[in-house]
This record gives C-alpha cells, structure tokens and sequence, in this order.
C-alpha cells in the first residue's frame, strides 16, 4: 500500500508477533472502556467520540508498528481516523444485521451455515479495511489535506520558527507544481527514499532481461532440437 520494501527474517517475525499481542490486549482495553461508557449514563455523543478516538489511537499505533515506522505518524492520521469510523460503523451495522443472517444461515446449512456467515463478516470486514486504507493515503498525498496539517503543525505565530521534526518539507519557492510533494522532499508517496526506487527499478529490469534471456536459448534449442529431427 505505502510502497516500501519489505522487511521478513527474524526481525519481521518479531514486529509481527510482538503487534499481534499488543493487538489482542489493546482489543481488549478499548472494549473494556466500551463497555463501561455504555453501562454508564448520557449514552450518545460522548461515547461515539470515545470510541473513535480509542479506534482511532489503536489503528495508528497498528500501522506505525507494521510499517517498521517508515511513515511518519502524522501521515497515518487520517488512515487512522477513517478506519476507526468505517469499523465502528460497520461493527453497529453487524450488531443489527448480523443475529438474524447467522441464524437464518444455521436453520439452512446448520454448522457450515455458522462457518459461512462468520467468512462473510470477516470478507466484509477486510473490505472495510483495505477502502479505509486507499482512502487515507489518497488524502495522505492530497495537496489540501496535507496544507491543512501543515498549518495546523505551523501556527501563524510560529512561521518564523524552527522546523517541526519530521514534518513535511514545503516545496522551495518557484518549484513546479506540477511535482508532487512527496517527490521534492526527495521521497516516493510511500515514504521510501528515491534511491530505494531505483534499486527495484533495477532488479525489474534484471529480472526481465534473465527471463528473455532462458526463454530466447529455450527457442534456439527446440529450433535446434526440430532442425535435427528433420534433417534425420
């Protein structure tokens, strides 16, 4: 999604299941807090905005850790928050719907009826994710979105100061608009430096020059191999 390279061997296996853990307590914890707001009074805003900012807190600390913090935090917020809101409003979507399409499911199939119905909220709920995500990072990359944090990183009282760290640099003065942010910063939309592009840029182009290469002798010895067969 964010286009960088991919991290495995024992330092991936690592993050990964290190995430998982904290995953399942943070799951844990938000749904604890949940459940005590919704017990208490004044059911309304107050909890959807618990509930948002908990989500919200969850899925950024998710795709920072995931990402081996290559992107910025900065830069997953809106990811973060979209995916937050869809989940939570998919899970109250799933509370209503749900009870009655697992129970029709399990008088028609019985068990694989339960199994079907348990895929089919997961194959939603992926869904669910995946959109979150593509969204996030086309408002990650958007001029508008990325101005408005800007200026919400640098107040007008502080243009004087000191850059923030690791804030998106703005694009010297005169610079083509027609470029976009992330590459006068020197960096790809995803984060990785330009450098590391080119490198997989290189491999492609090795990779493809190896395979037309065994596929051109593959030729030239069937051609071989035919010419042989005819001449004998």
């Amino acid at each position: 999604m964010w286009q960088l390279d991919h991290i495995g061997g024992v330092a991936g296996t690592r993050r990964c299941f290190l995430w998982l853990i904290g995953w399942l307590v943070a799951v844990q914890v938000v749904n604890l807090i949940g459940f005590a707001i919704d017990q208490g009074p004044g059911f309304g805003l107050r909890v959807v905005v618990t509930h948002a900012t908990l989500g919200t807190l969850v899925w950024l600390w998710t795709m920072r850790a995931l990402l081996f913090g290559r992107v910025a935090w900065r830069t997953l917020f809106a990811t973060a928050l979209l995916t937050a809101l869809l989940t939570a409003a998919y899970g109250s979507a799933s509370s209503a719907v749900m009870p009655r399409y697992v129970s029709g499911n399990v008088n028609q199939f019985g068990s694989l009826g339960l199994i079907l119905a348990v895929a089919t909220w997961l194959i939603g709920f992926a869904a669910v994710v995946v959109v979150s995500a593509v969204v996030g990072r086309v408002l990650a990359e958007d001029s508008w979105t990325t101005g408005l944090v800007r200026k919400a990183a640098r107040p007008a009282s502080n243009s004087g100061a000191e850059p923030i760290e690791g804030a998106i640099p703005r694009p010297p003065a005169g610079s083509s608009t027609d470029v976009p942010v992330w590459d006068q910063a020197g960096f790809t939309c995803g984060g990785a430096p330009v450098e590391r592009r080119e490198r997989r840029e290189r491999r492609r182009s090795a990779v493809t020059m190896a395979i037309t290469a065994i596929a051109k002798s593959q030729m030239e010895a069937t051609m071989t191999r035919k010419s042989s067969e005819a001449s004998g």
